[in-house]
């Protein structure tokens, strides 16, 4: 008997795995879910780090330009030109 071509297969016949693991285990989504935000908390511990290199050595870097501003508002700097 020919096997139909796969347009015609009907929609059913479909080989599926068996209901055990039709649904993936919640333990594995989880750990899934777990690695990722390990990942993501990774990824953002470096974009803050790098901020803080390049803020801390950049002569207009935010944390200078922060800290200049709260001396001048104290008094302590004065603005030139």
């Amino acid at each position: 008997m020919e096997r139909p071509s796969p347009a015609r297969r009907p929609l059913g016949s479909t080989k599926r795995r068996p209901s055990t693991q039709s649904a993936p285990d919640s333990a594995i989504l989880l750990a899934q879910l777990q690695a990722w935000a390990e990942r993501e908390n990774r990824r953002r511990d470096r974009a803050a780090k790098r901020e803080r290199m390049t803020a801390s050595y950049h002569p207009n870097g935010k944390r200078e330009v922060a800290r200049r501003l709260r001396q001048i508002a104290a008094g302590q700097l004065r603005i030139s030109a």
